[in-house]
């Protein structure tokens, strides 16, 4: 089956073997933008979602291959999130106490993806590493809009 909305990130649920596999949509969210500044300490930026855990959890056997339509498919990167505070947040941006030596630190989130054209303007994205339990997000370049999921361990 194809992705029938542009733009969205979708996966294969786990399906009987006697039916065809039909893509469902990682969750939708909207991540805000977050600012930390105490007297003396580090200045953080960061991306959070709210909660600790997405709707959508996935096995670590369906957490292998999702699929895009109708974008850019290097525009859309996938990050870890970390739990913070009872919400998911990744780090955008590091700075000292006073803001002079600053660095982007999102690049630590990010798990790189193998990108296969499938045609008609279909991809296949495939993480490059095996994701492990946790939480993680899929989001365009530029946008606060973010495709979540958790990974929880396979049954053996």
């Amino acid at each position: 089956d194809s992705p029938t909305q542009l733009g969205v990130v979708y996966y294969f649920p786990s399906v009987p073997a006697d039916s065809k596999p039909i893509l469902a949509p990682l969750a939708q969210e909207l991540a805000t933008t977050k600012t930390s500044s105490k007297p003396f300490a580090a200045i953080k930026a960061y991306a959070e979602l709210k909660g600790a855990k997405s709707e959508l959890q996935l096995s670590a056997k369906i957490a292998t291959e999702f699929f895009v339509r109708g974008i850019d498919p290097t525009r859309i990167k996938l990050y870890r999130a970390d739990i913070k505070k009872k919400d998911r947040q990744v780090q955008l941006f590091r700075a000292d106490p006073f803001g002079i030596h600053g660095k982007v630190k999102i690049q630590d989130s990010e798990i790189q993806l193998s990108i296969v054209e499938l045609g008609d303007s279909r991809f296949k994205l495939v993480p490059c590493e095996p994701l492990t339990e946790g939480e993680y997000l899929f989001s365009p370049v530029d946008s606060n809009a973010s495709f979540t999921f958790g990974v929880v361990a396979s049954e053996k």
